[in-house]
């Protein structure tokens, strides 16, 4: 946001095409020792809302992972598990819509298995955290013609060592959105960081 207005950036990437990025998606090796550059270090930090020194986090990744030898490995468990794990809350959505409240912390999340895509968003970052894959939440506009869904909507981005930033949705059990559009307006730490309680103005 500049003044009144916004500067856009738009990228189009057609993500059955582009073998080559995917190959090094899959390819891209798991270190649970791996160390980062201090920027993208930053979101395996735990926060209020995205713990991934929870107990219960642990617990779950330990149950969870075991082997693995590719991050994509890790990231597709995570977002099978999560997936699973968590059930919709159209009541809490509509709370948080009309900012009655904010996004459930990961410990509310487990106890609860019900959520938003932010609860969803939530407990695969601190997956992600918790198995030192720098994670981060993204928030925007998306439509799918597919699942009959449009409006805002939260989902992680994953960075792969040689590939970037890899967006993934675990509300949806997808990766970097190959079957429907979205518009990304902000990315950060958490949900505080994202500022989502703007996001529907700023849509608009």
């Amino acid at each position: 946001k500049e003044g009144n207005g916004y500067r856009i950036t738009l990228t189009v990437v057609n993500p059955y095409a582009d073998s080559a990025r995917r190959a090094r998606m899959e390819g891209a090796p798991y270190a649970k020792d791996r160390t980062y550059d201090r920027e993208t270090a930053r979101y395996l930090q735990p926060t209020p809302l995205i713990d991934a020194g929870n107990p219960r986090v642990k617990e779950i990744a330990d149950t969870l992972f075991g082997g693995e030898t590719t991050v994509w490995a890790v990231i597709n468990k995570a977002l099978s598990f999560t997936n699973r794990f968590i059930s919709p809350d159209s009541s809490l959505a509509r709370q948080i819509d009309a900012g009655v409240c904010r996004t459930l912390d990961v410990g509310s999340v487990i106890e609860r298995r019900k959520g938003t895509c932010s609860e969803y968003a939530n407990l695969f970052i601190a997956l992600m955290r918790c198995r030192n894959i720098p994670a981060r939440l993204a928030v925007g506009y998306i439509y799918s013609p597919q699942y009959k869904a449009f409006g805002s909507h939260a989902w992680a981005e994953c960075y792969i060592e040689g590939v970037g930033w890899s967006a993934v949705d675990p509300t949806m059990n997808a990766c970097w959105f190959p079957h429907f559009m979205a518009i990304k307006m902000r990315h950060g730490i958490d949900y505080e960081e994202c500022g989502i309680g703007l996001l529907k103005d700023d849509i608009e």
